[in-house]
């Protein structure tokens, strides 16, 4: 398999699976701006792994748009976020982290356990920040686009981060994809991508060659969580020999783009700033209940860029 976690927990865990396929992820240097400032955050205080209590509520559920006050004051808070990252201070970052925070990047709820996980990331790049709104559960979601962080070069994504105050300081409680605004890169081609049960369904076979974004929707009616890998193959892989093989083809992947998680009725894209010409293949690695995975019923796809 590419990455069991990819499927359990998608956003940042998700990219943490790159050094499976390309043998680490590329400290690359880039500007951290804004959050250049001076990392401030509460001494970690390691514990033994315990259970996270469950959210309250889905995140962004009944969201508002936020007050002054409060966007002014969660965007300071990111900044600072963006700051850790930019010094690479993982234990500022750890406690930066509530324990659903926690669980959700590395499976258990010891922030001693974060460093280890964020090895290798590259600078964190704000290409964008959205509407600022407030969840049912008090949480504070700031849609941005980013790049850099645990991201390829040349790649971005769109989240929503949801932070909460707690003891004085703002912290991340969950990640959403998201889409990029319309107006952000006009010029780049989206390819729309239906993650249905057990396909990807595109909205193009062949794209041209430039900025894109893979626009990817969870559409499944089964509620189903589904897995974007996006990948380049050495000749000669199609999606049928791939759909009838007894393993995925790690060993011939040429190209690592990213890989996107979505729950049942999400959107979240993935920009690439100059995808060359040739053959990319889109893959599903979860697994349904009884262990089979989704690649296995015909969720591989692939498209040209020419």
């Amino acid at each position: 398999m590419f990455k069991e976690h990819w499927m359990r927990d998608g956003g940042i865990a998700l990219a943490l699976g790159v050094s499976l396929l390309t043998g680490g992820l590329p400290a690359v240097a880039q500007d951290a701006s804004p959050g250049a400032g001076v990392c401030e955050a509460p001494p970690l205080v390691a514990g033994a792994p315990v259970e996270s209590e469950a959210s309250p509520a889905a995140l962004g559920e009944d969201a508002a748009a936020a007050s002054d006050e409060v966007a002014a004051a969660a965007t300071t808070g990111l900044d600072n976020i963006v700051s850790c990252i930019g010094a690479g201070d993982w234990e500022a970052l750890a406690a930066l982290m509530t324990p659903n925070m926690v669980a959700f990047l590395t499976g258990d709820t010891d922030p001693a356990n974060v460093p280890a996980a964020m090895a290798e990331v590259a600078p964190m790049e704000l290409v964008h920040t959205g509407e600022i709104i407030v969840d049912s559960a008090g949480r504070v979601g700031v849609p941005i686009v980013f790049g850099g962080f645990l991201n390829q070069p040349g790649t971005q994504v769109a989240e929503t981060w949801y932070l909460v105050e707690d003891g004085g300081s703002w912290k991340i409680d969950g990640l959403q994809a998201t889409t990029i605004p319309d107006d952000l890169y006009p010029d780049a081609t989206v390819l729309e991508i239906q993650m249905v049960d057990f396909a990807f369904a595109l909205s193009e076979n062949a794209i041209p060659a430039g900025p894109v974004i893979l626009r990817f929707s969870n559409t499944s009616f089964t509620h189903q969580g589904h897995v974007g890998v996006t990948l380049t193959l050495t000749e000669g892989n199609t999606s049928e020999s791939i759909i009838m093989s007894d393993e995925l083809p790690e060993d011939q992947v040429t190209g690592f783009f990213h890989a996107i998680y979505l729950e049942p009725g999400l959107t979240g894209d993935i920009y690439i700033e100059d995808l060359t010409p040739g053959l990319y293949t889109l893959v599903c690695d979860v697994s349904t209940p009884d262990g089979t995975p989704h690649w296995m019923l015909g969720m591989v796809s692939q498209f040209t860029v020419e």
